[in-house]
């Protein structure tokens, strides 16, 4: 998952936030 980059960084975030979401329910 190479999604350091200054244009995939909100998305990376976005789907990590996304994914602890579904696995925590946050």
């Amino acid at each position: 998952m190479l999604c350091w980059r200054f244009s995939g960084i909100f998305s990376c975030v976005f789907k990590i936030y996304l994914a602890s979401k579904e696995l925590k329910l946050f």
